[in-house]
């Protein structure tokens, strides 16, 4: 092999068997793949032991929610972003 062949510094590449290659699907089913839901990351963080306040402050904060002093309910920051998606798309008012 001489210069760049047999080198692909992005590690290795798929393609079809017409020779296509598959990052733009890869990349797609990237984008599709769902985010895990406020009560999925809350279980998942009690699981590895925070408690339940500590759990819902976490599970807000990476939402973008500040934490509460007794912490946040899965209910309760599902129902403030989905004010916050109705606020950004101009469908009530803030």
């Amino acid at each position: 092999m001489t210069g760049e062949e047999g080198r692909n510094p992005g590690g290795p590449s798929a393609a079809t068997s017409d020779g296509h290659p598959l990052r733009p699907v890869l990349t797609e089913a990237r984008r599709m793949t769902r985010q895990p839901t406020a009560r999925d990351t809350y279980r998942r963080l009690g699981t590895l032991g925070l408690g339940p306040a500590e759990a819902g402050n976490l599970t807000a904060y990476l939402r973008g929610l500040r934490p509460a002093s007794q912490g946040w309910s899965t209910e309760e920051i599902d129902r403030v972003l989905f004010l916050r998606y109705l606020v950004e798309r101009g469908r009530i008012a803030s």
